[in-house]
């Protein structure tokens, strides 16, 4: 296979892999806060796996705000920070598809982060 032939397939695994994960996100965290809070979580209302760190939104829309603030000098809009968390996402999967699929990398790297892609 070309390099520019795994890129491509990189591509589109990654955008297919996170458009579902996206889509599933909501009901993975619904199911297992669900079964979280049927084991005693106190009954304070408050999931014990948002982790009680500094801040409660997710990890992409943090790097996004890390990312964006600095540069437009401004706090952003939950609008902005929406579509960034989404910019990040994709962007993260995508080129990480591309950079796995692609015929220069090293077998070792792809044993590190493996895929359904990779086994199939």
């Amino acid at each position: 296979m070309n390099v520019g032939k795994g890129m491509l397939a990189g591509l589109i695994a990654g955008a297919a892999g996170t458009y579902v994960m996206t889509k599933m996100q909501p009901h993975i965290k619904q199911w297992t806060e669900e079964m979280v809070g049927g084991c005693g979580s106190g009954g304070s209302g408050e999931s014990e796996l948002s982790g009680g760190g500094e801040s409660s939104a997710p990890a992409t829309e943090q790097v996004a705000t890390a990312v964006a603030e600095p540069v437009v000098q401004r706090e952003l809009s939950r609008a902005e920070r929406e579509f960034g968390s989404n910019a990040v996402h994709y962007g993260f999967g995508t080129s990480r598809r591309m950079v796995l699929r692609s015929s220069s990398v090293q077998p070792a790297m792809r044993l590190a982060a493996p895929s359904s892609a990779d086994l199939s």
